[in-house]
């Protein structure tokens, strides 16, 4: 992230255009004018320039603020490619984002880019379809049990996107108990799925193969509302189940007192 008017960016872009060029296609440098991309920058929290935020399969990894040096970036470069932090005593490290900080941002840039690329007429569209659907559903247990896989599943996708680590989630193993107990011929569970993203079928697998974080994250929320929704008709049953009971104790109750007088 950088701007015209600012004297450091202007010495460290070209130390990242050489590396980009030198690499070989082993990263991307893109460029963010802080000036006319202002909503990216409120995301990245950016409050000094240069940023530099390294992402890999669209999960921050590491960052920096400030200018490096050529030797300086390229041991940051490489300790980027081996997948460990930067050293210690890399300059500027008080500024570096914490595990926790990155996967946050991450998410809200994947949740941002996500939104973006549906638009929120196809996001409103979205909810309503899976809410219909959700709704098509019985109050059993096995139903209860089946939208809250559903909603495991979106959360750990979420939450692999934003570690990038998403390999570890990103398919359902059809032999799998879960698959065969809860999801297989169940039409509408599928549906939802297949909405939220895993639609791609290889070998014994459904794999999530649309991978937006916004209709992720929307699953998981309407999810979250069928369940509570199942649970407060389900406390109604019960409230008129007492309430009809004791009705009955009442009648009989005051037909004894009758027999009685």
């Amino acid at each position: 992230v950088y701007a015209n008017w600012c004297g450091p960016c202007k010495q460290l872009t070209p130390i990242l255009e050489d590396i980009a060029m030198k690499s070989n296609g082993a990263f991307r440098l893109v460029k963010l004018n802080s000036d006319e991309n202002r909503a990216l920058t409120s995301i990245l929290k950016v409050e000094a320039l240069p940023s530099v935020f390294a992402l890999h399969e669209g999960a921050i990894l590491d960052n920096f603020v400030g200018g490096l040096d050529a030797d300086q970036m390229r041991g940051f470069m490489l300790n980027l490619m081996k997948r460990q932090p930067p050293s210690d005593d890399l300059p500027l490290r008080e500024r570096q984002l914490s595990p926790k900080q990155r996967e946050r941002m991450t998410f809200n840039l994947l949740q941002e880019s996500g939104l973006t690329k549906i638009g929120m007429a196809k996001f409103r569209r979205i909810s309503e379809k899976v809410d219909e659907l959700l709704e098509n559903t019985s109050g059993s247990e096995e139903t209860i049990a089946t939208i809250r896989l559903i909603r495991s599943l979106c959360f750990n996708a979420v939450v692999g996107l934003s570690k990038g680590a998403i390999s570890k989630w990103d398919k359902i193993n059809k032999d799998g108990k879960a698959f065969k107990s809860l999801l297989s011929g169940n039409e509408n569970a599928l549906k939802v799925l297949k909405i939220a993203g895993f639609r791609e079928e290889k070998e014994n697998f459904v794999v999530l193969s649309e991978r937006n974080v916004a209709v992720l994250t929307l699953v998981q929320s309407r999810c979250d509302e069928a369940l509570n929704n199942l649970k407060r008709h389900k406390n109604v049953r019960v409230v008129e189940q007492i309430s009809t009971a004791d009705d009955s104790n009442k009648n009989t109750t005051n037909t004894s007192h009758k027999t009685s007088n």
